[in-house]
């Protein structure tokens, strides 16, 4: 705790949370006032060659109509529109909107911004080769294996040049500006996208975590040129890690489940594309051998401590078990580890909504959100509960909401009910009672609603 609260932190936008309170982020519930960023070099030359761009949006309604998963592909200054095809290698990225890359008005992004997605995804497999670790002899028939199931893996890899990012991938449009029937089909559309938000992370190359405080980093780190057992070469590893820790990518739910369901997690900092997961399994495997011969000491406890987070993300394949990740499938009977894992990291997580964080947990125990959102909106949890095969016996000693959050999160789930209803929808399992308990889950904001 010393440690990270002495860290030097890059403040961006500090000025923009005047009006925030301890409890709750007012820039973040303020759409009108939203204020999309560019690029620290864009800044400098003073926006002379930036402009908004507009993706086409009728074209990704298409495609998710179609049963696609929409991507892009920057061409100067347009966006191509393409879709997901199998084989196709594409990036996903995963922020915060208040790094200032979302648009609360339609699908449109700073140029500056979309460039340098662009390049980050030409350069997210490179990346990936520079890290690779060399195959050790117990690695040699799993892969070979894999090689016979898959024999794709033998043909030439090409750079990936086609990226999704939910701000222009997930449509949205201005209510205010379109017919009530245009609003209605994109909403309808939207959820669709939202309900395929596993299967675009999961099937990504890499996803890419854009943070604009993790951004201005300037620390490298790279096992292969530097003596990894080194005292600066764990310095420097510490620091990106804790400097991860406290970002305010850690902080959100949706991006708990971005995190998640990607194959490969890259840290965007200053100069260099980090990953996650070799460097976690770096320290790992550095930390064991350091016990063997009697050499751990206080800083390689601290970076096992701040780096331990990702080995608790649930997994969507078998290859991140050497590094402690876990499928959610795997939850056996008397034993929901993965479940009650997921429920402790979003309680501990802040969204904008609390409905979005049933949307979130649905995603994380492979149920699609579309399936929850039939049911009213006070009775979406109980969906949720009633759909596991198994649950921790801590859920039944949770602590209620407070009667001011318990108020908040009923006014939200009324407004979201008359939504639902306008858009001629019909909402099942309605519950009757009004008075029943909240989980402190569904709080506006992080409550010590965790499983024990």
């Amino acid at each position: 705790m010393y440690y990270i609260s002495a860290l030097a932190r890059h403040q961006i936008g500090a000025s923009n949370h005047q009006n925030c309170t301890y409890d709750r982020c007012n820039l973040l519930y303020n759409e009108k006032d939203y204020r999309q960023e560019h690029t620290s070099q864009c800044q400098a030359s003073g926006h002379t060659k930036c402009k908004l761009i507009q993706a086409p949006l009728d074209e990704v309604l298409n495609i998710l109509k179609a049963g696609g998963i929409p991507l892009f592909q920057l061409h100067q200054e347009e966006l191509l529109p393409s879709r997901v095809e199998f084989g196709t290698p594409y990036v996903a990225a995963t922020h915060v909107w208040s790094g200032g890359l979302g648009n609360p008005q339609g699908n449109a992004m700073n140029l500056c911004q979309l460039q340098e997605l662009s390049q980050l995804t030409i350069r997210s497999r490179s990346a990936l080769d520079h890290f690779q670790p060399d195959m050790s002899p117990d690695q040699v028939f799993p892969t070979l294996w894999e090689t016979i199931m898959n024999p794709f893996r033998l043909l030439p890899q090409t750079n990936p040049t086609l990226f999704w990012i939910d701000t222009i991938n997930i449509p949205r449009v201005d209510e205010t500006s379109v017919s009530k029937q245009r609003a209605d089909d994109v909403w309808s559309t939207r959820t669709v996208a939202i309900d395929r938000m596993t299967q675009t992370y999961a099937s990504a190359d890499s996803v890419i975590v854009l943070d604009p405080e993790l951004r201005q980093l300037n620390i490298d780190w790279d096992q292969r040129t530097k003596d990894p057992d080194s005292d600066d070469a764990d310095q420097r590893l510490l620091e990106i890690f804790s400097s991860i820790l406290v970002s305010s990518w850690m902080t959100r739910c949706w991006t708990y489940q971005e995190g998640a369901m990607g194959k490969e997690l890259l840290v965007k900092l200053r100069n260099q594309l980090f990953p996650l997961r070799f460097a976690r399994s770096d320290v790992l495997v550095r930390n064991r051998r350091r016990l063997r011969h009697s050499e751990y000491g206080d800083l390689h406890d601290m970076l096992d401590e701040t780096s331990a987070w990702f080995s608790r993300l649930p997994a969507t394949r078998d290859n991140d078990r050497d590094i402690g990740r876990r499928q959610i499938s795997e939850d056996v009977e008397g034993e929901p580890e993965i479940f009650t894992r997921i429920w402790n990291e979003v309680a501990a997580r802040s969204s904008t909504r609390i409905v979005d964080r049933l949307s979130i947990l649905s995603l994380l125990v492979n149920i699609r959100p579309s399936e929850v959102r039939r049911n009213h909106p006070r009775a979406r949890l109980q969906a949720i509960l009633k759909a596991q095969k198994n649950l921790p016996i801590a859920l039944l000693f949770q602590l209620p909401l407070t009667d001011h959050d318990r108020n908040e999160a009923l006014a939200e789930f009324d407004k979201e009910e008359a939504a639902e209803r306008d858009r001629g929808k019909t909402l099942e399992s309605y519950v009757e009672d009004p008075s029943y308990p909240l989980p402190s889950i569904l709080g506006s904001k992080p409550l010590p609603g965790q499983l024990e």
